[in-house]
C-alpha cells in the first residue's frame, strides 16, 4: 500500500512540473500583492478563423432506416393535414417527394 502512495505522489509531482512552462520569458512588473507578471511566452498562435463546411444531403445521400422514417413522417404529416384548408396544396408537393423517396428506397433494397 506505501508503494501505491508512493508511486501515485511521485506521479503526480513529476506531472506537475512538467506542465509548467519552463522557458524563459521576461518579467513586465510586479504587483502589489506580489504577483509577478511576465510576457506571453509565444504560445498562444494565432487565431484562424475557419469557414464551417457545409454537407448537403440529398435523397439520394439517405440510408435505407433514413427512407423508412422519411415516409413515416410523410404518412403522418397527410394525415394531419386531411381535413384543412392547405390540404390539396400540400399534398401534391408531398406525394411528389414521397415517390422521391420511394424510387431511393426501392434502389437500396435492389441492392
Amino acid at each position: 500500500m506505501k508503494k501505491a502512495c508512493y508511486l501515485l505522489f511521485f506521479l503526480c509531482s513529476t506531472t506537475a512540473s512538467f506542465g509548467q512552462n519552463t522557458g524563459q520569458t521576461k518579467q513586465v512588473k510586479t504587483q502589489s500583492n506580489g504577483v509577478v507578471v511576465h510576457e506571453s511566452a509565444g504560445n498562444e498562435g494565432v487565431y484562424v478563423a475557419s469557414e464551417p463546411k457545409v454537407v448537403v444531403r440529398t435523397i439520394q445521400d439517405w440510408t435505407l432506416p433514413e427512407c423508412i422514417d422519411a415516409l413515416n413522417v410523410i404518412q403522418e404529416k397527410l394525415i394531419m393535414l386531411e381535413g384543412s384548408e392547405e390540404y390539396e396544396t400540400a399534398k401534391v408537393a408531398i406525394l411528389e417527394q414521397q415517390a422521391l423517396i420511394e424510387a431511393r428506397k426501392q434502389s437500396l433494397l435492389s441492392k
